[in-house]
């Protein structure tokens, strides 16, 4: 099996320079539904020019539609998909899980990779994924080097990885971060990047970018993971430069090509390109305190030196053997910093430079370069990919033909004028050269045959005659686009969901909470600690088991939070497995999910219109709920600061146990750090979601569940504030009013962007 080296492009220039360097194929996205808005993306027009042109040279293009849809924007988007299909996209990503049911029903040979905004890191997921109809899933990049053999070994679906690039702190698919802090949500393709700003961990001395992960690097794994069976490998970086996507292209097929005699130069090369230093990743097990670098979420390059002498505003720089040239660009890191390009080539006198900073540096300060201009120059300055051809010119009723040949592809072409006895001696020489000077097309001719005749044709004559056999072969290179037929399928289904009383649905983490719940009647009881589940089994009073949201194994009933679990029936489904859309409600309906926690991300006009939607669709009111209270989980992680804090060098270290901690922001906001299953850190809001006021407007939406998620809060809190929602839902009295400190409407108002 051929591995497929896949490269990002963000902007026609880097996806020329992928194809150029060696790409197998290329990710891009259009102006909408795709996981990176701040790319420059390209219009309808330029995907479709992009992709005939790629398919000359063999080369795949994948296009995102990974983003989470809301009900208006579906027609919008099976749109784009539908015309995807019609100029012969190679596949699409998608995320959505509704919108991917709808899509396959639609459009049943229109090939799906799920993206790893999908959070898949198990076999249950993958199998999951396969019996819907994706060819291809993006494993999380957590996931263990053995689970990805288990599901290649299990599993009958295309693997792809990351093999570089930057991390996200989070699993992908399950961070609110950003959403919550600005409204600009990560699953709508708009993240800020609030984890590489600085924190501090609270009650230690432990601040910096404290949630800033260094870059995937994989270079010296690729041939162990062609052997273990990986489809494709997977470069980030749809907002780098070309240069950027070239270099990383180039160096990765190298290694897929077995030429790694210069791996020590071209993890050189990657490093001052860009990086914020190397970690291998999850995959391999990174050790914890070596996942994130806390002191720059910035591009830091490489180490050439020191300030050895200072005298405001010059200094002296000891080299480390490094030599410098014009438009490099340095960067002094020290208590005050400095960035510097020169303008000019420095002169270097003993491996020492005087320069003049903008700042007063100390001496002692490191000397990074973060520019090579050379090196930028070397990858931007490799020739276009050409097509190689072959071409054959001759005589017919004295006309000069010429033919071109590629694979199965044979065209002819012949002169607008009949050719004319040649007075100069070997004319036929200069025909040849003519003919040959394909440089502004894609192709390049390496085989003529020998071209004798003593005839003579006006150069103008015979460049025309190379230009018409081109625009054939061009002709017959877009005829080769085979024409995938375009089965559009009516999705109009009707189901009958049970009928389910309305219900108040509470989750708790401690033994305090769960007493506080004991003397509700009529309520259900959730919650993550088997140990809960047992201590209180005796009392007349279901505890329902909510699995991780990262789990591998299955469970007969309880929450489920990811699609290893769906298929079980009697089930409910968690508020964070990002359903916006009355699609995805439906889909899970059908898999035996009986209850649907709606997104956080919703407003409440959003919640409206998936209802609405879902009744004109379906012919039946869905039975979902929406959460009211709690301290929303931002993200959910496999780094732990708090044992990087403390240097403990055992994993689980049990510190979460005897302290609650506390990652605190630039504006002094707290947010609560707590443990889930198998090691993994929950990032929790600063403030908790507060919507009893909210709760009659709801049930006239349709809405008759509702869910509180209880987590740091005392035995009295719990009581006080159960208490304040148990009587709105049970309309015990009309005047219910429940005063709460950092308290937040969430996304409920507004929505997000």
């Amino acid at each position: 099996m051929a591995t497929e080296l896949l490269a990002p492009a963000g902007n026609k220039e880097s996806f020329l320079s992928a194809i150029n360097h060696g790409a197998d194929a290329v990710y891009v996205g259009g102006f909408r539904f795709g996981a990176r808005a701040s790319a420059d993306n390209f219009s309808n027009d330029d995907l479709k020019e992009m992709i005939k042109y790629a398919h000359k040279f063999n080369v795949k293009v994948y296009v995102t539609v990974n983003t989470l849809l809301k009900d208006n924007e579906i027609e919008d988007a099976l749109s784009f998909v539908s015309f995807l299909h019609q100029i012969h996209v190679d596949a699409i990503l998608i995320q959505d899980l509704g919108f991917a049911h709808l899509v396959h029903e639609m459009f049943p040979k229109l090939i799906l990779h799920a993206s790893t905004q999908m959070n898949i890191h198990s076999v249950g997921q993958a199998m999951f994924l396969q019996e819907m109809g994706f060819k291809r899933i993006v494993l999380a990049r957590e996931t263990p080097i053995e689970i990805v053999k288990e599901i290649i070994e299990k599993v009958d679906i295309e693997i792809e990885i990351f093999v570089h690039g930057a991390l996200c702190m989070a699993y992908s698919g399950n961070c609110y971060l950003s959403s919550i802090i600005g409204k600009r949500s990560g699953n709508r393709g708009r993240c800020a990047q609030p984890c590489r700003l600085e924190y501090s961990l609270e009650g230690t001395n432990y601040q910096g970018y404290l949630l800033n992960s260094k870059d995937l690097m994989l270079l010296e794994k690729i041939k162990s993971l062609q052997k273990l069976g990986v489809h494709s490998f997977k470069i980030e970086g749809r907002m780098k430069r070309p240069e950027y996507v070239g270099l990383v292209t180039e160096v990765y097929k190298k290694a897929i090509n077995d030429d790694i005699t210069n791996i020590e130069e071209d993890i050189k090369n990657l490093k001052l390109m860009f990086h914020r230093q190397f970690t291998k990743g999850y995959l391999y097990h990174e050790e914890n305190n070596l996942f994130t670098n806390i002191k720059s979420p910035n591009h830091i390059g490489i180490e050439i030196g020191k300030v050895i002498k200072t005298n405001f505003p010059w200094c002296t720089i000891e080299l480390n053997n490094c030599s410098l040239s014009r438009n490099d660009s340095i960067r002094i890191v020290g208590k005050v910093n400095d960035a510097i390009t020169f303008q000019e080539i420095p002169e270097i006198k003993q491996n020492k430079i005087i320069i003049r900073t903008h700042e007063k540096v100390e001496v002692g300060s490191i000397v990074l370069k973060t520019t090579d201009a050379k090196l930028i120059e070397k990858v931007n300055n490799i020739k276009p990919k050409k097509i190689l051809i072959k071409a054959k010119l001759s005589l017919e009723n004295e006309y000069l033909v010429l033919e071109l040949f590629y694979e199965n592809i044979h065209v002819k072409a012949i002169s607008e004028y009949k050719c004319l006895v040649a007075k100069q001696k070997d004319f036929s020489k200069r025909i040849i050269e003519q003919i040959q000077k394909t440089n502004n097309t894609d192709y390049e001719i390496t085989n003529i045959n020998d071209f004798n005749e003593n005839v003579f044709l006006p150069i103008s004559v015979i460049n025309n005659l190379r230009r018409k056999a081109i625009t054939l072969l061009d002709e017959e290179f877009n005829k080769r686009e085979d024409q995938i037929p375009y089965v559009v399928k009516e999705y109009k289904q009707e189901i009958k969901p049970l009928i389910l009383q309305p219900k108040l649905h509470v989750k708790v983490r401690t033994t305090d909470q769960l007493e506080a719940l004991l003397d509700f009647n009529d309520i259900e009881i959730y919650t993550e600690d088997e140990s809960l589940i047992n201590d209180f089994s005796s009392v007349n009073h279901p505890i329902h088991y909510v699995n991780p949201r990262i789990e591998t194994k299955k469970i007969k009933d309880g929450m489920i939070q990811n699609h290893n679990l769906i298929g079980n029936n009697h089930l409910i489904s968690s508020p964070y497995m990002n359903v916006t859309n009355a699609y995805s409600v439906y889909l899970l309906h059908q898999k035996g999910i009986n209850i649907v926690g709606l997104s956080i991300e919703l407003s409440k006009n959003e919640i409206k219109q998936l209802v609405t939607n879902y009744q004109k669709l379906y012919h039946n009111n869905p039975n979902v709920y929406v959460m009211l209270y709690g301290y929303y989980e931002l993200m959910i992680m496999k780094h732990c600061p708090i044992q990087k804090a403390l240097n403990k060098q055992q994993k689980p270290c049990g510190a979460c146990y005897l302290k609650q901690y506390y990652l605190v922001d630039r504006l002094g906001f707290r947010f609560p750090l707590l443990r889930s299953d198998g090691c993994q850190i929950k990032l929790m809001n600063c403030k908790r979601v507060h919507l009893l006021q909210y709760m009659n407007e709801l049930k006239e939406i349709g809405i008759n569940q509702f869910y509180l998620d209880f987590t740091i809060e005392t035995k009295e809190e719990t009581l006080q504030i159960m208490q304040a929602y148990y009587d709105m839902f049970n309309h015990i009295s009309e005047n219910i009013s429940l005063s709460l400190n950092d308290v937040t409407y969430g996304h409920f108002k507004e929505g997000i962007i």
